[in-house]
């Protein structure tokens, strides 16, 4: 958007999936199932989660990603998976 983010606002895990779709091309990908979308980020195509609806991995390898990813994806605090 056309604010700046505050640098030190808490990121919650859905601004850094949010992130993550505008920084790598999501718009292009292959599958972007309920990506920006209202539903659960556990929803979200590749994406997993644990029973308290923290990202735990990110499978999105093949789905024509671009860019690279935020460094904020290292705040999240239960992922596990990345590929």
């Amino acid at each position: 958007g056309i604010c700046k983010r505050d640098t030190n606002q808490v990121l919650s895990e859905r601004d850094i999936m949010e992130l993550l779709f505008e920084q790598c091309g999501g718009i292009g990908w292959q599958s972007n199932d309920a990506w920006m979308t209202e539903a659960s980020i556990c929803d979200w195509y590749g994406i997993g989660c644990d029973e308290n609806g923290s990202v735990t991995s990110i499978q999105l390898g093949g789905n024509l990603l671009t860019g690279s990813f935020p460094t904020e994806m290292y705040l999240l605090p239960n992922l596990m998976h990345l590929k």
